[in-house]
């Protein structure tokens, strides 16, 4: 069975360390996602997500891995450099138009997946 929506019971379980959602049919993650405080690891690739929220920055001292991929993401804002802890990124198989410039404000980031050459001025 698939979930077709981030479950916000989830957001009662503050002390959740990982957290997996991937596989459903979710397509936003809540504003107030940072109350699970001591989240580190959030995978929830292979959904539907279309955007962000602007609050996940919140989780930065404590989110060291964010799996995206595989969804519908066209756009990745700057703000996601405030996630001064990640050291793992994946936002392979989304249609990303552009991609932030600060992402080497990262300085912790030892993982990062995504189709680069979609975004070579030549393909190989």
């Amino acid at each position: 069975m698939n979930l077709g929506y981030f479950p916000l019971e989830l957001l009662e379980c503050t002390s959740i360390k990982l957290l997996r959602l991937d596989f459903n049919l979710i397509k936003f993650i809540p504003e107030n996602l940072a109350v699970i405080h001591s989240l580190e690891f959030l995978s929830i690739s292979n959904n539907y997500l279309e955007t962000l929220p602007e609050s996940l920055v919140n989780l930065s001292p404590t989110l060291k891995c964010l799996n995206l991929g595989k969804n519908c993401l066209t756009r990745i804002g700057p703000e996601i450099t405030n996630l001064s802890n990640l050291e793992v990124l994946y936002v392979y198989g989304n249609p990303l138009k552009t991609l932030p410039v600060d992402l080497t404000q990262l300085t912790k980031l030892k993982e990062f997946a995504i189709e680069w050459f979609k975004y070579c001025e030549h393909p190989l």
